[in-house]
């Protein structure tokens, strides 16, 4: 037996920053791990709830990675029919003899997996390896002699004890293939395991896919199942990037041909012409016709010139048009276009497959992510959908956006209604699903002083109530193993805020991963809760009123109480319990200190509250003193006590696990208060709009309100949906972390304001500035607070832990009008980290931002951060001391957008700002109007470029930093301004960060007043 095996090789990984981890722990044990990189360490939790200080020696190898995966396939693999070993996979399965399959290929036998030695693989020379980390047996083929010669794409050749052998950049067969180029000729044989599918049968340019029925059956950028129009094609996952530049020649036309690759005009219908591509797919064009404007093209198409004459031009090939923009000219001077300044496809196969292809990455990610100017865009339209509705409806429409933007859509068609005759049957259904025994007659007589206006509009929300208590149920019932439903509810939480007894859930426990990617169907709890929003909605609410002292019902799903009009006080301490099914107070200024809409227990699954006017206060009972005047004082859960001193442990954050005033945990929480009342809310954790697993929602109608939290909470999600909106008012906005806007995996946070001077404040870590320490931050350590505020994206990373990557959601704050102040920390300010999507985007008003690292439309870590402002006189960068990367700042692999739309703006600026794309990142800032003044402290910024990478590297990874500014008298500093012609109407290239890096590393910026162009 000859068996070779591959030594580890390091992933460029090593340079990456790091931050604390934020909970990895099994529930059945104490060990954690966290993210680490070379720059910092992550210290943290000493005891049951350590956090592992975690120091990387940076890795500057280009090397492929050894497989990361060490709980098995993330992806699963795809067993053959009978039982055997699986082996590869032809790209189609031709059901006739008119669609023959296409010959295997002299790439059948590449990776090959379980082989027992060379013999068992298959072409001259070939043998069989074994990756080191997960002991993966696979068949390699030589790359320098003999056949075939070279390795395909997403494969490299490797010197394997002086045998020069081809092997996967991703470090695992079974999703080697993933989004490779392919076709049914020459690249036959090539697609295989997970991704087994080519969307070309014949000469046309594909890529590997793999087969679907739904779109939900299609990962991360293969985000949508079609036939592909083309003949004798499957139903394929079709990948995101198709709609962008890269699917220009390579995805199908339309019903007439346009926009159908081809070689030349043989390939397209009569009267249609093959335009080359050569910028965007090499070897193919796409069919067209010559137009005199857009009428003349298909839908969605354009006219434009091409070539010499006007053609029509499908979307994906939009970017071939000769324009004369702004961003057109900064991108001709810097060796760019339209059709490659954006992130390549090939940039995921440097990466192990566990990383490049986790199972909760989401669509949207790549839709903003690849190609910039079609990334504002889509953030644009998104914004523009919410702003349509208004009042409830806009709650409602919320958590449907959400659903879709994680990939989890609500049905077009709402589900059946109970459509119960009378509230006493509605609340009859939903204490007999909840387990209990109903006395409808008993029932009648309890509710008899209750008015039909107030009653009447309250069935269908107790229909809906009584569904979502039964989707529960069915979610929970459908995972194997039956500790976990508790514990979800118990320390769902865990993956970003840790809970009290430092237990959490580890997704490498093999039960908690199978439940997490195939068992619990966010699709059933995002359509109860959004279907119990519209019931809310439509409802009619407010509606009548009540006098005298409160109904009270017990049902075994929590208490239904219908209080009055008067001043009334709810305490769980006098009610007996916090579990609260519905409560509906008609008026008066309130007293809450009961969770107030939120899911107190398992046994307390959905929970709402419906206020109709007055000063209303909701809060819980102290436990302690208050620390700081924005961190709310303790409740009965305690704070966490620290080791070590600030610099080299947590401060005192709160362990509270009490969801509060919107908080749906594994379950639905939502929270309404009409009227106009000034109401304060104050809590701690798990609140004011979360979702853990769950919908949470907190709705204020009007009123300048207060909100006070310490994290995850206003508007903030962990695998669930979480919404805080405030119709009007001046409102304050108080936290310290995860919080406001915030989104982990599969999760959609968001806070919307509709009108209001208001204010954001995230807690500040320096004494010196006002601020207290209290979640550790690795790149200022004792110095500020880990934020993740305001607009905030975050994933897990596990490359130094256990492999088990969770890409991160979309996190989303929206201010519509107003004078508005932002202030936070490090990390926030529309920032994502870990393939999440953090947004910001504010309307109109002038405006103050302040952050100091990660801040203000940058993102870290294969993530996005965009900050959008339409209009008004805005300051960026006033009151803080500046620390780096901000205003427009992409770090690594992570595009950094800053889009100010309108007004004379003011910006400060440190190091890697105001347009800055580093370590292979991309970071873009655009200003389309006003007289604007723009200081930096450091010569990195204004279109800057530093890639982290040297050695080899492939052509399509570039590390873009852009500067455009249009109309307007601008003013510049920086201090080299003397050698750099950076000014009002100039353009200016920034030159390379490392001396033979100009091909990769582009930098600049341009002032004029021509039309911007940063459109796709």
């Amino acid at each position: 037996m000859t068996m070779y095996t591959i030594a580890k090789r390091l992933t460029r990984l090593g340079h990456l920053a790091a931050l604390p981890m934020l909970g990895a722990l099994i529930f059945s044990c104490s060990d954690n791990g966290g993210g680490g990189g070379a720059h910092d360490t992550a210290a943290g939790l000493d005891g049951a709830s350590d956090r592992l200080a975690v120091e990387v020696v940076e890795d500057a190898t280009r090397e492929a990675p050894d497989v990361q995966d060490s709980t098995g396939d993330i992806l699963g693999e795809t067993e053959p029919a009978d039982g055997g070993d699986a082996g590869p996979v032809d790209a189609y399965q031709p059901d006739s003899e008119e669609c023959p399959a296409p010959p295997s290929g002299p790439w059948a036998g590449l990776c090959a997996v379980d082989c027992g030695d060379d013999s068992d693989c298959s072409g001259k020379g070939a043998r069989c390896l074994t990756f080191q980390d997960s002991g993966q047996m696979f068949c390699a083929l030589p790359c320098a002699e003999g056949e075939p010669s070279w390795c395909p794409e997403g494969y490299a050749c490797y010197d394997v004890d002086g045998e020069q052998l081809c092997a996967p950049l991703a470090g695992d067969c079974h999703i080697a293939s993933a989004g490779i180029s392919c076709n049914g000729e020459e690249l036959a044989g090539l697609c295989k395991y997970d991704f087994p599918v080519c969307t070309s049968n014949d000469w046309r340019p594909g890529y590997c896919t793999r087969g679907c029925e739904v779109d939900s059956d299609c990962p991360g950028e293969f985000g949508t199942c079609t036939d592909g129009g083309e003949a004798c094609a499957e139903p394929a996952c079709r990948a995101v990037w198709e709609e962008g530049p890269q699917g220009c020649g390579v995805a199908a036309g339309d019903d007439a041909g346009d926009g159908a690759p081809c070689r030349d005009d043989a390939d397209c219908p009569d009267g249609k012409t093959c335009l080359t591509a050569p910028s965007v797919s090499p070897g193919t064009g796409f069919c067209s016709v010559e137009c005199a404007g857009d009428g003349e093209c298909a839908e969605n198409a354009v006219c434009a010139e091409l070539q010499g004459a006007l053609h029509c031009l499908p979307p994906q090939c939009s970017c071939l048009a000769d324009r004369e923009t702004l961003y057109d000219q900064l991108l001709a001077e810097l060796g760019l276009s339209r059709c490659n300044a954006g992130f390549h496809r090939d940039w995921l196969n440097i990466f192990p497959g566990a990383l490049s292809h986790d199972p909760w990455r989401l669509k949207y990610f790549h839709q903003v992510h690849d190609y910039p100017p079609s990334g504002l865009q889509t953030v644009q339209k998104d914004v523009a959908e919410l702003d349509e509705e208004t009042g409830q409806q806009r709650v409602a429409a919320a958590i449907a956006q959400g659903a879709r933007m994680l990939d989890r859509p609500v049905p077009a068609t709402p589900t059946p209604t109970l459509d119960s005759p009378a509230l006493a049957e509605a609340l009859a259904l939903f204490i007999e699903s909840a387990g209990g025994a109903a006395d409808v007659s008993g029932l009648e007589a309890t509710l008899a002083d209750l008015p039909p206006d107030l009653a009447d509009p309250l069935i269908p929300i107790v229909d809906r109530m009584t569904q979502a208590l039964l989707v529960r149920q069915q979610i929970a019932g459908a995972i194997s193993d039956q500790s976990i439903p508790e514990h979800l509810f118990l320390r769902g939480h865990g993956f970003v805020a840790i809970p009290k007894d430092k237990f959490v859930l580890s997704p490498a426990s093999d039960a908690v991963y199978k439940a997490l990617t195939a068992e619990i169907d966010l699709s059933l709890l995002f359509t109860a809760g959004h279907e119990l929003a519209q019931a809310v909605a439509d409802s009619g609410l407010p509606s009548g009123s009540m006098s005298g002292p409160p109904v009270i019902i017990e049902t075994p799903a929590g208490l239904v109480i219908f209080g009055g009009d008067g001043d009334d006080v709810y305490d769980g301490k006098e009610l007996g319990t916090d579990l609260i099914a519905l409560l509906v107070d008609t008026g008066g200024n309130d007293t809450y200190r009961v969770p107030a809409g939120a899911t107190a227990a398992y046994d307390n699954p959905v929970s709402v509250l419906l206020d109709f006017g007055g000063n209303d206060d909701y809060g819980y009972h102290d436990a302690g003193e208050q620390i700081h005047p924005m961190v709310p004082p303790e409740d009965e859960d305690g704070r966490y006590v620290p080791k070590g001193e600030p610099g080299e442990d947590n401060g005192p954050f709160s362990l509270s696990d009490r969801g509060r005033q919107g908080s749906g945990r594994f379950g639905y929480g939502l929270l309404y208060d009409f009227g106009d009342g000034a109401d304060s809310y104050t809590s701690l954790r798990i609140s004011q709009g979360a979702g853990v697993f769950g919908v949470g929602v907190l709705f204020d109608e009007g009123g300048d309100d207060v909100y006070m939290s310490e994290a995850l909470a206003q508007g903030a999600a962990v695998f669930g949906i979480g919404v805080l909106m405030d119709e009007q008012g001046t409102d304050l906005y108080s936290t310290a972390h995860v919080a406001q806007g915030f989104a982990y995996a599969r999760a959609y946070g968001l806070l919307y304001d509709a009108d209001g001077d208001d204010e954001y404040a995230s807690l500040l870590g320096d004494p010196e500035l006002g601020g207290m320490m209290l979640y550790l931050n690795p790149q200022n350590p004792g110095k500020s607070n880990t934020s993740m505020t305001q607009g905030f994206g975050f994933g897990r990373r596990a490359d130094f832990t256990d492999q088990i990557f969770m890409s991160g959601g979309g996190g989303m704050l929206r201010d519509v009008a107003g004078n508005d102040s932002y202030m936070c920390d490090i990390f926030g300010l529309g920032t994502g980290y870990w393939f999440g999507t953090g947004i910001v985007a504010d309307g109109s008003g002038a405006d103050h931002y302040d952050g100091r690292w990660y801040v203000i439309g940058a993102s870290a870590h294969m993530a996005n951060g965009i900050l959008i402002d339409a209009a008004g006189d805005d300051v960026y960068n006033e009151s803080l001391p500046l620390l780096n990367c901000s205003v427009g700042c992409g770090h690594d692999f992570s595009l950094g957008l800053l889009a100010d739309l309108g007004g004379d703006d003011t910006y400060n600026a440190p190091s890697l700002a105001v347009g800055a794309g580093n370590a292979d990142g991309i970071g873009i800032l655009l200003d389309t109007e006003g007289d604007d003044s723009y200081s930096s402290t450091a010569n990195n910024t204004f279109g800057f470029a530093n890639s982290a990478d040297y050695g080899t590297l492939p052509e399509t990874l570039k590390c873009i930093g852009l500067f455009l500014d249009s109309d307007g008298t601008d003013t510049y500093f920086r201090p080299d301004l003397d050698s750099v012609p950076i000014g009002d109407n100039s353009l200016w290239l920034n030159p390379p960060a490392h001396e033979g890096m100009g091909n990769i590393e582009k930098g600049g910026g341009i002032d004029g007043n021509d039309d911007a162009g940063f459109t796709p």
